[in-house]
């Protein structure tokens, strides 16, 4: 457990709840959250569509998140078990290919909701 990859693999299933939170606060509340959703130069004054936006995001966030605390968890139990680097490079692709599908939905919404 000390060892600095279980750190990180924590740290990755804690950034996935995070993400989770974030939406389904950002449903329930209509505020959103611009350090997940947003890019460093869109406010959230700027989507013209507030509700479409949330509507837009919100499925494909949740699954961001769920991925990222299955991907997290199971590169922990790797660790743990001693398997094989493999499966760590294989659990990394797969949550990156994932996370390009993501910023690849987030840049549609923005010329979508922003532009």
């Amino acid at each position: 457990m000390g060892s600095a990859s279980s750190w990180f693999d924590i740290l990755i299933v804690m950034c996935g709840v995070y993400i989770i939170y974030s939406m389904i606060r950002m449903k329930t509340t209509g505020k959103i959250d611009a350090s997940v959703l947003l890019g460093k130069n869109v406010n959230e004054n700027m989507i013209r569509d507030k509700k479409g936006f949330v509507g837009y995001m919100f499925p494909k966030a949740v699954a961001l998140g769920i991925i990222t605390i299955i991907c997290g968890i199971a590169d922990y139990v790797n660790d743990i078990m001693g398997a094989s680097n493999v499966i760590n490079f294989v659990i990394m692709i797969i949550f990156l290919a994932l996370l390009t599908v993501y910023c690849l939905c987030a840049k549609k919404a923005k010329k979508l909701f922003v532009d």
